[in-house]
């Protein structure tokens, strides 16, 4: 069966109502990680004050401070000091607050920095972890209608190393392009052009990476999913991926276009609630704010199932139809 956009995501949506165990298995897991991290990192000393708000160093604030000192002037506070120590003395306040929390939290990191990489290198693997088991999850409700929780455990286990393996390689690919921006930045930099033809030559090299990287997410959008549901490797799941696309190119850009403006309205709406709790003010918005952003959270893991159940059904019909007697994929145990 030819893959189609509104097969897909239909079904994506029908598996993320069926998906509510392992919802709440992902929360679970990035609650508690979250938790020890914290936990973890609070004994190395952070500096809690210096994350905190610039207190009355923000701009209200800080428009405050002048009203202020202007009322102290006009009740009589004299100036005597010269223009050059006037010129001095109009130093914004709180910059010496700003630099103590600066060289605060430059201090803690410079001692607790093996722990803030130990966790980051944690959160990757988790995540990669829980990526592989959540895709072996979903390819289960898919095919079958029927998936457990031990399917997290077993999956991501299996192939996790080939996804780390995939990852190393975004890591590297994009720091090859990083290299190569940079390079042709320093080339246009050497090159003497009039200003008008500068800023052409940057805007036709801004569109052209961007419809390039675009071009790109297309074509190894299923990389992932074929990993874990074909039981390949780095390697042979970006080809997959590069045959699943083939030819249907516009039509993966439609199902990312559909994905996309799924998860703008849900920020919209969200934000809309979040303006109107700024009217309502007091208890109430600080109610309002909390109960949006839990629901905000269940909402984007909602979405993130049903998100990946599309394209697990997507990459699926793009299997049968390259081989008709498949009638399933990732079916694996």
């Amino acid at each position: 069966m030819e893959p189609k956009i509104g097969r897909s995501i239909a079904q994506g949506f029908q598996t993320a109502n069926r998906s509510w165990p392992g919802i709440g298995f992902m929360a679970v897991c990035w609650i508690t990680l979250g938790l020890l991290s914290l936990g973890t990192l609070a004994l190395t000393g952070i500096p809690w004050e210096a994350f905190q708000e610039a207190g009355m160093t923000g701009p209200a604030n800080l428009r405050q401070q002048v009203e202020d000192t202007q009322d102290k002037a006009l009740g009589g506070i004299e100036e005597t000091a010269d223009d050059e120590t006037g010129s001095e003395d109009t130093a914004v306040p709180g910059t010496d607050a700003n630099q103590a929390r600066l060289d605060a939290v430059t201090h803690w990191i410079s001692g607790a920095w093996p722990v803030v990489v130990l966790w980051v290198l944690v959160f990757v693997a988790v995540s990669l972890w829980l990526q592989a088991g959540q895709i072996g999850y979903l390819a289960k409700l898919v095919n079958t209608q029927q998936s457990l929780l031990s399917e997290f455990w077993k999956t991501g286990t299996r192939v996790f190393l080939p996804l780390l393996g995939a990852w190393g390689i975004s890591l590297l690919a994009f720091a090859v392009l990083a290299a190569v921006i940079a390079l042709l930045a320093w080339i246009g930099s050497l090159a003497v052009l009039p200003n008008w033809l500068a800023v052409v030559f940057a805007i036709l090299m801004v569109v052209a990476g961007l419809v390039g990287l675009i071009w790109l997410s297309a074509r190894i959008l299923f990389w992932f999913v074929a990993i874990v549901v074909d039981r390949v490797g780095p390697v042979a799941g970006i080809q997959a991926s590069l045959r699943a696309t083939a030819g249907r190119v516009w039509k993966v850009l439609g199902l990312l276009g559909v994905v996309v403006m799924i998860s703008i309205g849900v920020a919209i709406t969200f934000g809309i609630i979040d303006t109107l709790a700024g009217f309502v003010g007091g208890v109430g918005k600080t109610v309002i704010t909390a109960v949006s952003n839990i629901l905000g959270i269940v909402v984007n893991l909602y979405l993130g199932f049903a998100t990946s159940a599309a394209f697990i059904r997507f990459y699926g019909d793009t299997q049968a139809t390259a081989n008709p007697s498949a009638s399933t994929v990732g079916a694996a145990s």
